[in-house]
């Protein structure tokens, strides 16, 4: 029976996570996946939580803020600084005996490392993340799986979950054998046996509608944000009631408009 796997979710203890001790239980049980890594920003407290819940399916994760763009741990037992070097990040994640693990490389918005930073780190990438659930504005899972090629490094597909939205449904690791995953989930884990198994088949290679209409709710909360920064508040609690919408095609008409709206009425009480 083939394995799937998430390397890359966020619970509530990410300031952008929502997910709980009990969906992580949920989607274990129903089978959804079999092993997750919890890769919380710049903290393991809640993943080794879930760990002592759930037991070892639950993989201890941090995804940590370097100079030079975000990268992730696996198989972590303390909680590493951010805004270090990328160098010297990787260098603490194997001071532990982890993996180092590649999310969204290349992407700008949602700080990715650079081919540039990639080159300086590249002996110590474990895997690459070549499939993102939530590369929505930007999505270079070509370039990725182009560099993971070129240098011999085992691909990964994961959900980069902040909700429950598209979790477990479309971007996973999928083995084809369990042998092919023990690296991962069974005793005796190490860099050199992962090397042997270097890619996983992809469930999907689209984000979820649910997770795009996610995204986008955020994307313009935080414009909206930016628009009403010193207008009533009043105008605020409209932006947040079109958001709380169920349809979501009113939500873009809606909230394009008073964004728009509030955009111009900024800037026309400046200009005065």
């Amino acid at each position: 029976m083939p394995y799937a796997i998430d390397l890359h979710t966020h619970s509530a203890a990410s300031p952008d996570g929502s997910l709980s001790l009990e969906d992580y239980r949920t989607i274990l049980q129903q089978g959804r996946l079999q092993c997750i890594a919890v890769t919380d920003h710049n903290t393991i407290e809640m993943a080794q939580q879930l760990q002592a819940a759930l037991g070892e399916c639950i993989i201890v994760g941090e995804e940590i803020t370097t100079t030079e763009g975000e990268i992730i741990g696996l198989y972590l037992t303390e909680t590493i600084p951010p805004m270090m070097t990328p160098t010297e990040t990787v260098q603490a994640i194997e001071a532990q005996g982890g993996l180092v693990y590649i999310p969204h490389p290349f992407e700008t918005v949602r700080k990715g490392v650079t081919a540039e930073t990639l080159q300086t780190i590249a002996n110590n990438v474990d895997i690459m993340e070549v499939h993102n659930g939530r590369a929505i504005f930007q999505n270079y899972s070509e370039h990725a799986m182009a560099w993971a090629r070129t240098h011999n490094t085992p691909g990964a597909a994961s959900s980069d979950a902040h909700g429950k939205a598209g979790w477990g449904l479309q971007h996973y690791c999928r083995a084809a054998h369990t042998g092919d995953i023990g690296w991962l989930i069974g005793p005796g884990r190490t860099t050199s046996r992962l090397r042997r198994y270097p890619w996983y088949y992809v469930s999907e290679t689209k984000p979820s509608s649910k997770e795009v209409q996610r995204c986008l709710r955020i994307f313009y909360l935080r414009c909206g944000s930016f628009c009403l920064r010193g207008l009533p508040i009043s105008c605020r609690f409209l932006l947040r009631t079109y958001l709380a919408s169920k349809n979501f095609r009113l939500q873009l008409i809606l909230v394009s408009h008073f964004v728009a709206s509030a955009f111009l009425a900024r800037t026309k009480h400046g200009g005065a």
